[in-house]
């Protein structure tokens, strides 16, 4: 009779423990099977920024708020290839000039990426990676003129939107279970903004676009699939 009994514990332990080891398998499975990531990262932004009406001149310009933060959604369609769509908010860029009359404008941009991305090589554990497609660039600048003088418009706040091309390379790394990337993005040939007004006070008119050039980032974050 015990020996019965042990032999039923002993099977019923058995089965269990195949089941467990299945269900673990199959969620392990499950896991590896998600093809879904979500990253969040941030850095830093350089603006190129246009002041070839100003070189003659006194002119500053600078990227005092360059920070760059994005988030991105991606899917992974094989071994090499994703899709990804991105936030980027690319921070504020400043530019002024000053003679007989100070002009003092800020420009803050925003984009929209869908990228392909190709996987091209792995090494050490260590993805290598290119990515590509449009982007949506939005672009907001605020611009003061002081003294106002005999101008039609002392202060003005523009907003212009245009599409682009963007490029970017990434390395991605797994490190005591988290996943590190480390992205540089580029926007090619801009050419949006408000116009920075001419400080010249016999054209009044005349103005130069805030953006005129690339935008560049390199952003470092951590990746999550889901």
């Amino acid at each position: 009779m015990l020996n019965l009994i042990y032999s039923s514990l002993l099977s019923v332990l058995f089965l269990s423990t195949s089941f467990a080891g299945e269900a673990m398998n199959s969620a392990q499975e499950n896991k590896k099977e998600s093809n879904y990531y979500i990253s969040v990262s941030h850095g830093k932004s350089l603006y190129d920024i246009s002041d070839r009406l100003f070189d003659s001149l006194n002119s500053h310009s600078s990227d005092k708020q360059d920070k760059s933060s994005k988030i991105t959604f991606g899917k992974v369609i094989s071994d090499n290839y994703s899709f990804e769509l991105s936030y980027m908010n690319a921070g504020q860029a400043n530019l002024q000039t000053s003679t007989s009359v100070t002009n003092t404008g800020t420009q803050r941009t925003s984009t929209i990426d869908l990228n392909l991305v190709y996987k091209f090589a792995s090494i050490y554990d260590t993805d290598l990676y290119f990515k590509a497609g449009p982007s949506y660039v939005m672009t907001k600048t605020h611009t003061i003129r002081n003294p106002e003088a005999g101008f039609t418009k002392s202060k003005e706040v523009m907003n212009n939107k245009e599409t682009s091309l963007h490029t970017g390379f990434g390395i991605m790394k797994n490190i005591i279970g988290y996943t590190i990337i480390v992205e540089y993005d580029k926007y090619h040939s801009l050419n949006s903004g408000g116009d920075f007004m001419n400080l010249n006070m016999g054209t009044p008119g005349a103005a130069t676009k805030a953006l005129q050039g690339d935008l560049e980032t390199l952003t470092v974050g951590l990746k999550f699939n889901f």
